[in-house]
């Protein structure tokens, strides 16, 4: 993966930080790809550009020998421009030679012009190396100089830096940690060592390649070299390595004398060798300081001092202590001081010499060299000048070394009185008494650490009890006396408490003794902290900023203040107010610390222990705004891992948008991979190749997300076998295909055989990311089956790692749906209520969002219990794909559209299962009305003609089909003349045809009504029957009123405002060439349309403009012949616009009624509203029980 460096991230000053975004990243896994994917050719053409002289490596490596080279022959002025080719006449090569060993080599062609010459030079210069410098020459000779053979001159000059740049170097007094017993340590060794001895020990450098390529490497040892040269060296970014290498090399080129062998340029490129990086380093052991340089103390300005140091080792080394006093030292009397090099950031030992008058060295007991605060003791053994000369590493500190004039043993004369002779014996007391040691004679001693002091008198006569210690508070300190011999004492005292102690010696001039007891540094050197609340960007106000602190594996006792947890966690906010912080020990040696800002800004948070900073405190904080995000991130690689394994997790942004990108900080480069899901989501994975703390940081928008950034702890990888490649997981638990309901336990296993040993993690969140309990059992074989029940209706995603490490496949996600509940499904819409007509199409909506997840099967039978063909619709299908029906309202999900177009009339039932149970509403009965349109009768009385007393009379029917009515359906009453009735017989000729056969056994008027359902088909039909002897009598006198016009039709009864309203009149029983008048009156005037069937009927159609009221009634007036007809005049009902309007759903829906406190919905339908030219608006008010209207939901 490439390594996008950039200022949008800060760093702490002790971590490597990988950064990238994800689109990057995901491009460049197309660039990485495994060696097994490709090609024999592919593969041979890579490790051809690896091995070529073109490498990256290489040319790099060609540079830095081609300019050491120069560095050295710029004192013959004889500069070569390519090592390939201008040594091959031997000229440069024999200079060069010449410059290195500071000897003259033998005789040699100075004009070379012939090949045989050129090798002649050059085998004089190998001759020499080999024979006079007895430097070993592998595989090389002077014909591959001659021929350029560029590979092996590289290693030529290799071994001439080997030799004369680094193995010649001054660091042989630095020991090698890693040296073999028996067997020299070689020059890279010897170089390593040294690096990591100048280095401060928070700077883990471990190569000579990746670990110097963010250029803060290269700025401590700088700083190392001359302590204030670059200080701010750990406040620079890991993200601008060229920045930082820069300003580090140009410091060290133009104050320590460092040539810059490599360029900034090539020491950040990751493709940068060991050899190039370690003759550019071997120049440090040997630079000197320039004077005049500006260098500064931490968090002073540049101008604050000149640089205090002799050398380049020299530094802010302090030395203090009665030792080096030039005055107060004594004969026989032991005496010390300390060297304190903690703030040099220089791990190196500490050596000194006592010198004596005479020029001797005297012993120097340098107590644990390697410490920041050493202690040294020695004991004068003559009077006379001293001189201390110390050292921190091969370099003398400043003001070494440091004089002290030693005098002989004060004598203390004691004067006696003249007495009387006495009467009886009188103790003597001693002439003189002294007081030595370092309980007594040091300018500080550290607190709760031992010390010792001896008081001496010229004869007998001591008293252990007459000495006493009083801390700072006046409490007496445990005094532990032993007699040495009849004129000595040694005392020993452990100090509590910080601050000035007094030591009360009666008979001693100097006494009492005054002694500051401080804090030692030692304990607070062996702390450390970590979490995210001292990390220095990704803490937002108001969240929870916890970090850990590790204390020294020592028992519980008195701190520094006199009393209590040594440890002390002050937080500073932006205000300089101190934030509360607390502090809870969690082990012997483990510290859980927490607060919780609650302004934007810096923040600092200090830790002492043993009233003494611990590393790397004060840490600072940059507190930013709190801020709401949808995205979010798990997976074990936000909390763990192993040396060595991927450490995944997983981002999910939710539908939020911005720029998505990662950075990774830690005690090692690490490699970041990252896949896009393609669904929102991304994959990321990054290689840790060390172990310790890392940081990983999720931005967007160059802010850490909320939480961002988490903290992962990475172990070392165990010998232990441990490959969580090979575990495996499987079971129907996180089968992406299957569907779990909540409620319902579902399980997994995982078979963890040949992964070696491990822990096993086992986690599950729902899409809220709120954790679901799982049940992990441990089968004794292997295997574990883990167990959880999903709880909310939500896709779950199951996180599974083995070992800290991510198995195969993790995270798996599986989708979960509500359980089934088929009382909350209900059913509403036209196709379900009256008015349901033959041919003509309907819908219904079968409703589920309440009642879960599950298979909708709907049914309907007709009268024949037929099925019904039936058109279901989701929400998943877009209106336009479905045939007719279409769906009138807008579907949600868990809705279902049903549609059909019903061919018979007559009850039909609908029935619905949901989750294999029938739902409690289903079924329904839906009547389904003929097409009385399509109904045609044939017959006598149709055509207005008599018929004869006792013939058989046949009516037919026909269009019964068209109707959706079955014949066998069809039923006839005929009223008889004399007023009773008869059922006609119903023959049915056809599927569309019936006949209808009735008798007339008297004369008169007979009315037959064909019926189906017990409805009628049509309008009656008079049938007038006639005795033989009377032909011409058309009509029954009795029964003329049959005979007269009649109309029927809906528009004589209601009507609607704007839409055609029709009746028909029959004016086929009525006297020929009658004169029919129809009027409309009302409150607007009403234009009438007639239309003549032709057949003794004529349609008549009105448009009405305004609606009827009481006071304003529609009139219809139907005369015939100037005689109304029978009904005239009629009114009917005109209703206005928003009468056709239908509502219906369950909102609206008295038979399933509505839960309270739970939304509900319902659709209206104004399709029949639709008059062209006129705009349709709809309100909506509802009510509550107490009058308050509801408000609807958008």
């Amino acid at each position: 993966a490439t390594i996008d460096y950039n200022d949008s991230s800060n760093a702490s000053p002790q971590m490597y930080t990988t950064s990238g975004s994800a689109a990057a990243a995901a491009a460049m896994m197309d660039d990485d790809l495994p060696e097994f994917d490709r090609t024999e050719e592919e593969y041979a053409d890579e490790m051809q550009r690896e091995l070529g002289d073109d490498a990256p490596w290489k040319r790099i490596q060609q540079n830095t020998f081609t300019r050491w080279a120069n560095e050295h022959l710029k004192l013959l002025n004889r500069p070569v421009n390519d090592l390939q080719h201008d040594l091959s006449d031997g000229l440069a090569l024999i200079g060069l030679i010449e410059v290195l060993s500071q000897r003259k080599l033998p005789r040699h062609n100075r004009r070379p012009s012939f090949r045989s010459q050129k090798l002649e030079n050059v085998s004089v210069a190998l001759d020499f190396l080999e024979n006079v410098e007895h430097i070993k020459l592998v595989n090389i000779d002077a014909s591959h100089i001659v021929d350029g053979r560029l590979k092996l001159i590289l290693g030529l000059i290799w071994t001439l830096i080997l030799h004369y740049s680094i193995q010649l170097s001054t660091w042989e007094c630095v020991p090698v940690d890693d040296e073999i017993p028996g067997r020299d340590p070689t020059p890279k060794q010897k170089l390593m060592n040294w690096v990591k001895n100048m280095l401060p020990p928070n700077l883990p450098i471990n190569n000579f390649t990746t670990d110097w390529n963010d250029g803060r490497a290269i700025g401590a040892l700088v700083d190392a070299c001359a302590p204030g040269l670059y200080p701010d060296w750990e406040k620079q970014d890991p993200k601008t390595p060229l920045r930082n290498a820069k300003s580090a090399m140009d410091l060290a080129e133009e104050w320590l004398g460092v040539p810059q062998l490599i360029r900034p340029d090539e020491m950040v490129d990751p493709n940068v060798d060991d050899r190039s990086m370690m003759t550019y380093l071997s120049q440090f052991p040997n630079a000197k300081l320039k004077p005049g340089a500006p260098a500064t103390r931490r968090g002073e300005p540049p101008q604050a001092r000149q640089a205090e140091a002799r050398g380049p080792r020299a530094g802010p080394v302090r030395c203090y202590g009665k030792g080096i006093e030039p005055t107060g030292n004594f004969v026989d009397e032991p005496t010390k001081f300390f060297v304190d090099t903690s703030k040099t950031g220089i791990r190196a030992p500490v050596s000194v010499r006592v010198i004596n008058p005479q020029g001797q060295q005297e012993a120097c007991q340098v107590r644990s060299p390697d410490a920041d605060v050493v202690e040294c003791v020695y004991c004068p053994t003559m009077e006379g000048p001293y001189r201390i000369i110390v050292r921190h590493g091969p370099e003398e500190v400043p003001h070494s070394p440091f004089p002290t004039l030693v005098k002989g043993p004060e004598q203390v004369n004691i004067r006696q009185q003249q007495q009387e002779p006495p009467q009886r014996p009188v103790e003597t007391r001693p002439r003189w008494k002294k007081a030595y040691g370092p309980g007594v004679g040091s300018d500080s001693l550290p607190v709760n650490k031992p010390t010792w002091f001896e008081v001496e008198a010229s004869s007998g006569g001591l008293s252990p009890s007459e000495v006493s210690v009083l801390s700072p508070t006046g409490q007496p300190v445990p005094l532990k006396a032993a007699q040495i011999s009849p004129n000595k004492v040694r005392y020993e005292y452990t100090p509590t408490e910080v601050g000035t102690h007094r030591i009360d010696i009666p008979d001693v001039p100097q006494a009492p003794y005054l002694v500051d007891v401080v804090a030692d540094p030692f304990l607070a050197k062996q702390c450390r902290a970590y979490g995210r609340g001292i990390q220095p960007v990704g803490m937002r106000t108001g969240d929870v900023a916890d970090f850990v602190v590790v204390t020294p594996d020592l028992p519980a006792r008195r701190g520094s203040s006199g009393g209590g947890d040594p440890l002390k966690v002050t937080v500073k906010g932006p205000d300089s107010f101190e934030v509360p912080c607390r502090t809870q020990q969690s082990s012997q040696q483990s510290h859980e610390c927490a607060y919780v800002p609650q302004k934007a800004g810096p923040h600092q948070v200090n830790v002492d222990y043993d009233g003494c900073p611990i590393p790397q405190s004060p840490f600072d904080v940059m507190v930013a705004p709190h801020k709401e995000s949808k995205i979010r991130a798990y997976g074990p690689g936000l909390e763990g891992g192993v040396v060595g394994h991927p450490a995944d997790f997983v981002v999910e942004t939710n539908d939020e948008t911005g720029a998505l990108g990662f950075s990774i900080e830690g005690p090692s480069e690490t490699k970041i991979e990252c896949s896009d899901n393609g669904d929102g989501s991304a994959n990321v994975r990054y290689w840790p190749t060390a172990p310790g703390e890392y940081a990983v940081h999720i931005v967007t928008n160059d802010e850490d997300i909320p939480n961002s950034p988490y903290m992962a702890w990475i172990d070392q990888a165990s010998d232990g076998g441990l490959n969580p490649a090979k575990v495996r997981a499987y079971g129907p638990g996180i089968d992406p295909g299957k569907l779990h309901t909540v409620g319902r336990a579902t399980e997994f296993t995982v078979d963890t055989r040949l992964a070696g040993p491990g822990n096993l993690k086992v986690s599950c969140n729902d899409a809220d990311y709120k954790a679901v309990d799982v049940q992990v059992r441990d089968n004794k074989n292997g295997t574990h089956t883990c167990r959880y029940v999903p709880v909310s209706p939500t896709p779950h995603t199951i996180t599974i790692s083995y070992g800290q490490v991510a198995v195969p496949g993790s995270p798996f996600k599986v989708n979960v749906q509500e359980p089934s509940d088929p009382r909350r499904v209900s059913m509403y819409g036209p196709g379900l209520e009256d008015g349901v007509e033959v041919n003509r199409d309907t819908f219904f909506v079968v409703d589920c969002r309440d009642a879960g997840s599950g298979d909708v099967d709907v049914a309907m039978l007709d009268p024949r219990n037929e099925d019904v063909k039936l058109t279901m619709i989701d929400s998943s299908r877009p209106a336009a794909t479905t045939t007719s029906p279409q769906p009138r309202i807008q579907l949600d999900p868990g809705q279902y559209y049903v549609g059909y177009t019903p061919k018979r009339a007559g009850p039909h039932v609908v029935s619905v299962i949901f989750a294999g149970e029938e739902i409690p509403q289903s079924p329904i009965d839906v009547n389904v009305k003929p097409d009385l349109s399509q109904i045609r009768v044939e017959g006598p009385g149709v055509s207005g003609k008599p018929v004869s007393v006792d013939d058989p009379q046949k009516l037919q029917v026909h269009g019964l089909r068209r109707a959706g009515l079955d014949p066998s359906a069809i039923s006839c009453r005929v009223s008889q003349p004399n007023g009773g009735e008869s059922a006609g017989l119903v023959d049915p000729v056809s599927a569309d045809s019936a006949n209808v056969n009735f008798d007339t056994p008297e004369p008169g008027s007979y009315v037959v009504q064909p019926m189906a359902a017990g409805a009628p088909l049509c309008v009656p039909v008079v049938v007038n029957a006639a005795a033989p002897s009377e032909p011409s009598r058309r009509y029954s006198p009795p029964r003329r009123a049959a005979a007269e016009p009649s109309a029927y039709g809906p528009g004589l009864n209601e009507a609607t405002v704007n839409h055609p309203a029709q009746f028909t009149v029959d004016t086929r029983g009525a006297a020929p060439d009658g004169q029919l008048k129809v009027t409309v009156e009302g409150p607007a005037e009403t234009p009438i349309e007639y239309s003549d069937n032709q057949d003794g009927t004529c349609l008549v159609t009105y448009t009405p403009t305004l609606a009827s009221s009481p006071q304003s009634p529609y009139m219809i007036n139907i005369t015939y012949n100037n005689v109304d007809i029978p009904g005239s005049p009629f009114y009917p009902d005109v209703k206005p616009l928003p009468a056709l309007a239908r509502a219906f759903g369950p909102g609206v829906d008295e038979r399933n009624g509505i839960r309270s406190g739970s939304a509900t919905s319902f659709s209206v339908d104004t399709s029949k509203c639709n008059v062209p030219g006129t705009k349709i608006q709809v309100n909506i008010i509802g009510l509550n029980p107490v009058g308050h209207e509801l408000m609807p939901i958008p």
